[in-house]
């Protein structure tokens, strides 16, 4: 009973967004923004996996498997009444940066909590193409996207030391100048 508890904590923290730190310690912890957050996006999508197969917890599993279900489906639906009935437009296509984002005019709306990049990596990776905001589909690879997500999971100051690095952020905007105090 202890270890069926326990596993159904864990799904309680990962869907609510506090997963493990990867990065133990005062340094490597400044190296990713929001790393418990990130890590729980990963976890509660694998939880069904772990706790059922890995871990052998059925009431977990099921439970797990429940939360994701009805996340994705709560999602779905809200992005596809609103485009079927006009009130807002909706990108359905994964490999665009748009992917299940509400768009009212020039607003976008991110109600993903933290998937939407994840699955955009991913279809992007699995389909070798990635979709800009005009429409036009171009090639990419597993490690550009690889990348690209990870980049954008920088804390600030270690993105800034990358970003001056390589000589452009990650949507190829040459860095400004440093302030000078």
């Amino acid at each position: 009973l202890r270890g069926n508890l326990k596993n159904l904590g864990n799904i309680i923290d990962h869907s609510t967004g506090y997963g493990g730190a990867p990065l133990k310690g005062n340094l490597e912890a400044q190296a990713l923004f929001s790393q418990r957050y990130m890590t729980s996006r990963f976890q509660f999508l694998t939880d069904p996996i772990v706790e059922g197969v890995i871990k052998g917890d059925r009431r977990a599993a099921l439970a797990a498997t429940e939360n994701l279900v009805a996340f994705a489906g709560g999602m779905g639906a809200i992005l596809m009444l609103g485009k079927e009935t006009g009130v807002w437009d909706a990108e359905l296509d994964p490999r665009s940066s748009d992917f299940g984002k509400i768009r009212i005019g020039p607003q976008r709306i991110d109600f993903g909590a933290g998937f939407l990049p994840l699955i955009r990596t991913a279809a992007r990776i699995a389909m070798g193409e990635s979709k800009a905001i005009t429409g036009e589909v171009y090639d990419t690879n597993e490690v550009k996207e690889g990348l690209k997500f990870f980049r954008n999971k920088l804390a600030p100051v270690p993105s800034e030391v990358i970003n001056r690095i390589v000589g452009e952020n990650v949507i190829g905007e040459k860095p400004g100048k440093l302030l000078s105090l």
